[in-house]
Parts: C-alpha cells; structure tokens; sequence
C-alpha cells in the first residue's frame, strides 16, 4: 500500500522533529539543519545507508532536490557508490537542472543493461535541455525500443 504525499510529508516532519531538525522539511533549506542531520548521520554502515537514502527519497519526492542531493554526496563522500546512489544522484541532477553534471556522471560509470533504460532516458533529458538534439533522440529512441511507455518518452521524441 503506498503512503499519500500528505502521509509521508507528514512522517518526515515527525521524523525531522524527533532528531530536533527543526519543525519540518521547509526547514532544511538551512545549512545549519543540513549540518545538524550530517552530525547525526555520522554513523556507519547498512543502517546509516538505510536511513540516510531513505531521507533523501522522502526528500526528492517533496521536491527538496537540493537536500536530496546533499544526502547523496554524503553517502558517496562515505564510500557507498552503488549504482543505486548514481542513478538517484543523476535524478535528483536532472531535477535541478544541471545538466552537464548528469551527463559527465553518466559517462564515468558502468551500468549495467537493465540499468541503461533509466540511464538513456536521463541522458536524453540532458540532451534535449542542452540543445543537442540528435543524441536526445538517440537515447529516446533507445528507451523507446525497450520500453515504449516508459515515462514520457514518446512525448519527448515529438519535441526533437
């Protein structure tokens, strides 16, 4: 059963009350709570993982990307660079719109193929956001060839 944004918006805010991170996910615009959190997230290992990803998807889907990212580079600054973490670092990239950061990401690591879907349609954003419009349509076009209703891909190839 999945949670209404409501509900989960309401679970982070109880969560960022009970580790006294301020009174809800407005507040971690601040770099002093952004601070506050990282001290807290100085443990290690799979439950720090657990925590702090998890943190940074609640954060993402309320649309804190810049606090989702942040999360990230604390997990990658920590050794845990799954692809996982590269794939929700290129997303949380994507929606802040640094385009040229998604793009260099995707060229230095190894996907694996059923990684590549997500990976095509991301590098096909960038590109279209770019202006490089026939490596877009390449990338969607791969997508597309896998997945034909995957996000909005075939809305996309109509815009190149």
């Amino acid at each position: 059963m999945s949670e209404s944004p409501d509900a989960i918006e309401k679970t982070l805010n109880q969560l960022l009350r009970d580790l006294e991170l301020g009174d809800g996910v407005e507040d971690l615009e601040s770099s002093a709570e952004l601070a506050e959190f990282l001290e807290f997230a100085k443990g290690s290992g799979e439950s720090f993982f657990r925590v702090a990803f998890d943190v940074s998807l609640v954060a993402g889907v309320l649309g804190n990307w810049s606090f989702a990212l942040s999360t990230v580079h604390q997990l990658l600054s920590r050794g845990y660079t799954t692809n996982t973490i590269k794939l929700w670092q290129l997303r949380c990239l994507i929606e802040l719109r640094r385009y040229s950061e998604s793009l260099a990401i995707i060229d230095h690591q190894t996907w694996s193929a059923s990684e590549m879907l997500h990976i095509n349609y991301f590098a096909g954003v960038a590109f279209l956001s770019l202006g490089m419009k026939e490596q877009a349509r390449q990338r969607f076009e791969a997508v597309k060839s896998n997945n034909a209703s995957y996000q909005n891909v075939a809305e996309l190839l109509l815009k190149i």
